[in-house]
């Protein structure tokens, strides 16, 4: 019986995804859960693995740069080699319901579908070009091995990377071109910026108080590395409690306030972009909202986060500050309607009783869908952050 495989829906807001790679080729016999093909979506690249046993008979549509729509069939897998696909079997789409993947599900999506970074199947290669193709973005179907048997070498990778970075002889200069996760943030962000209409609010914070309090929490748990960013996650999270219009989606013209407050942060991986998610952050103390943060960062240096990690996010959070940036304007995340941009802390004149002296101050920007917020809420929201960071003993619980 030939049966359908398609695009597998990998989160609540995918609506397409890219394959970047096809681990099987027509005719190869396949086992149900064996990954088939690579998918990169606007988080991260996943793998994906067959749901039935048989034979790869037809590949629909290759990897490339070609935007899929998810249930859209892209392959058919029969039980014999020399069964024939109706021409209108394409049609037929109602009947593979069944393999879409909602990040809801989260048994079935850690179990099936997780950041490329385990087997190639058949294909010979070193763990170290396989982690380079990986970052790279690199079809490793397309690269030809010259080490022992075939097998694929990281240099290997590096020069097929440089063959698809065309040089434009006599201009001067070289033109990269993007692929992989890089394009699709790339597309992704430029869509958001043109559509829709942000606006920024900006303060100072005079963070001295919040300096003492990280040193205390550092002191209470010698173990846990608390960082800025833990006190920030739980300072977001707590306005949110007071101010939900903000934490919220907007989708096809309607706004979608949440019930859970999942704060996302944002990391970047060599020039690939990731955001994984602390869920209910406004129920977890700090400590273990470092502990979470902690494991999230690790796992996306690694490339080891799955969709859970990344999935339900309803705000963002993006921290410059320890890279010597004073300010800047964070694109938003969408569907998300807010994303907060926060500067590095420095020595600078405060007054305090009237008299100025040298204290430090941070500077936090939030960039707003004016279709979903007004200027009054966002300035309420980013003046609560600005008094919780400023005497955060009130979050210490």
């Amino acid at each position: 019986m030939i049966k359908p495989i398609i695009m597998p829906k990998l989160g609540e807001t995918m609506e397409e995804g890219k394959i970047s790679a096809w681990r099987k080729k027509e005719g190869d016999r396949i086992q149900k859960g064996e990954i088939i093909f690579d998918v990169v979506t606007d988080k991260a690249n996943f793998e994906v693995e067959s749901p039935y046993d048989g034979i790869l008979l037809k590949i629909v549509i290759p990897a490339g740069d070609t935007n899929i729509p998810v249930t859209k069939v892209i392959g058919y897998i029969g039980d014999s080699p020399d069964e024939k696909i109706p021409e209108n079997i394409t049609e037929t789409h109602n009947i593979v319901s069944e393999q879409v993947v909602s990040v809801e599900d989260t048994k079935t999506t850690k179990e099936q579908v997780t950041v490329s970074s385990v087997s190639t199947d058949k294909i010979k290669i070193s763990p170290l070009a396989k982690k380079l193709a990986i970052e790279l973005g690199i079809d490793i179907t397309k690269v030809k091995g010259t080490g022992p048997g075939g097998r694929i070498t990281e240099k290997d990778i590096q020069e097929y990377k440089e063959k698809l970075n065309e040089t434009v002889a006599g201009k001067g200069f070289n033109e990269i071109i993007l692929t992989g996760i890089r394009k699709v943030v790339a597309d992704r962000l430029s869509n958001s910026k043109k559509e829709i209409p942000h606006f920024y609010l900006n303060t100072e914070v005079i963070m001295d108080e919040c300096i003492k309090f990280k040193n205390k929490l550092a002191e209470k748990y010698p173990d846990i590395k608390i960082t800025f960013t833990d006190i920030i996650v739980k300072s977001v999270s707590y306005s949110l409690t007071t101010y939900k219009d903000l934490n919220a989606h907007f989708v096809d013209n309607k706004i979608r306030i949440f019930d859970e407050i999942n704060v996302g942060i944002a990391v970047a991986i060599d020039n690939d972009l990731v955001v994984p998610v602390i869920k209910n952050a406004d129920k977890k103390s700090i400590d273990v909202i470092a502990k979470e943060r902690t494991e999230l960062v690790t796992k996306a240096r690694n490339r080891k986060l799955t969709i859970d990690d990344m999935a339900n996010g309803t705000i963002t959070i993006s921290n410059l500050g320890m890279y010597d940036i004073d300010n800047f304007n964070a694109i938003i995340n969408p569907p998300q309607v807010a994303i907060l941009a926060i500067g590095k802390i420095k020595e600078a004149p405060v007054v305090v009783d009237g008299k100025i002296v040298i204290g430090n101050k941070m500077n936090i920007t939030i960039s707003v869908d004016h279709r979903a917020v007004n200027g009054t809420l966002a300035s309420n929201f980013l003046s609560r952050i600005k008094q919780i960071l400023e005497k955060p003993e009130e979050i210490n619980r």
